[in-house]
């Protein structure tokens, strides 16, 4: 306490302050170690967090070094070990004040600079764009998911310049690519296999394999919502011949399915019970639709979903491939359905057994076995 309150104040008021000091001082002892119980965890994580970044910061400016100071093309030549330090002469305009030299002292001033000291600022320029292509680098590797860090390294490609430590860097970007295989949208996949096919980078051609592959087995290649530069590489022969290749191999792939497992069927058919009311709403809506259709048995509904696959994979495939081979293509799958249409039919010209008034179950049985197979045999017509 000053000595003002003991001239001004009586000793019992001196006392009443004292004691109020003191507890305000124990109030506020007791709300800091609230607030720090309270945010204990939140200062650790933050401490954490700052250690991390400090190492990420490390890591990167010891890159930096690397790149830029390991690579004799790169160092700027100085004779001095120290940068002049130059006066700017600045116009003095009519207001009072000093402007920006004009183009032409500037142009001046860097002549002079490098002629009186060897020093080139085109190669500190190209020093400081290395630099900032490292950066950009390191963030999308970091992070590819970034919606921006693609655009930025790929920015930061324009003007650089080609060295030895650039070029090894293009290579460890390219293992980096192969080895984590980033989850990338079209547009990006696409933008990546451009940078490939750029031969001053001398990217590997597995990296442009691998991306090309990307953009051909890619979910959206054929949804039809496509950006436009996708839509104008789908057009181009390499991209048509891959995606007819792999439509082909698809298509082949549910044929020989079917093949695989139509006898396993014959022999032990799973029925439809289009009556079971027990089964959720829609699950009894689709097995009534199948019903109609003559899709009475598991075998059947094999065949179906291969008839829809298929036919799925042919509406994307007549982009894609000639219309000879679309024919020789198409005609696999009516074949395959002639034959089961056959098959069909022959079971129904079979020798037909005799009945009975008092075997009414075995004709309501029989009448129903005829109407199914009647609607099945339009069904492979269609």
């Amino acid at each position: 306490m000053s000595a003002s309150l003991f001239r001004e104040k009586s000793v019992a008021e001196v006392r009443d302050i004292s004691v109020q000091l003191s507890r305000d001082v124990v109030k506020l002892r007791e709300e800091f170690g609230k607030a720090l119980k309270s945010n204990y965890q939140a200062v650790v994580d933050t401490n954490e967090q700052i250690h991390s970044l400090y190492e990420n910061i490390q890591d990167l400016d010891s890159d930096l070094l690397q790149l830029c100071f390991g690579d004799e093309d790169l160092l700027p030549r100085m004779n001095d070990t120290e940068l002049p330090s130059m006066k700017v002469a600045k116009r003095r305009g009519s207001d009072g004040t000093y402007g920006r030299e004009s183009s032409f002292s500037s142009s001046v001033q860097k002549q002079h600079l490098e002629e009186s000291y060897d020093f080139n600022i085109d190669e500190v320029q190209n020093t400081l764009k290395v630099s900032s292509w490292v950066v950009a680098l390191t963030k999308f590797k970091r992070d590819p998911s970034v919606s921006d860090s693609l655009d930025k390294l790929l920015s930061s490609f324009s003007d650089l310049p080609i060295t030895g430590n650039v070029l090894d860097y293009c290579e460890k970007l390219g293992e980096w690519v192969i080895t984590e295989k980033p989850s990338l949208t079209l547009d990006q996949y696409l933008s990546l296999l451009s940078l490939t096919e750029e031969s001053k980078y001398q990217f590997d051609s597995r990296v442009h394999t691998w991306l090309f592959d990307q953009i051909v087995q890619h979910p959206d290649i054929l949804s039809g919502s496509v950006s436009p530069k996708v839509a104008q590489f789908m057009k181009t022969e390499s991209f048509r011949e891959a995606m007819s290749n792999r439509l082909i191999s698809q298509y082949e792939a549910e044929l020989k399915n079917w093949n695989a497992h139509k006898d396993d069927e014959i022999k032990e058919p799973e029925l439809i019970d289009p009556y079971d009311t027990d089964k959720k709403t829609s699950t009894l809506v689709k097995d009534i639709t199948m019903y109609e259709l003559g899709l009475t048995d598991s075998r059947r509904i094999l065949l179906h979903d291969c008839k829809e696959k298929v036919s799925e994979l042919l509406v994307h495939l007549k982009s894609f491939t000639s219309e000879t081979q679309y024919r020789q293509i198409t005609d696999k799958l009516s074949q395959m359905l002639e034959k089961e249409r056959i098959r069909i039919l022959e079971d129904n010209n079979g020798d037909k057994p005799s009945y009975s008034a008092s075997n009414m179950n075995t004709l309501v049985d029989a009448l129903l076995l005829e109407r199914n197979n009647s609607h099945y045999v339009t069904y492979l017509s269609m």
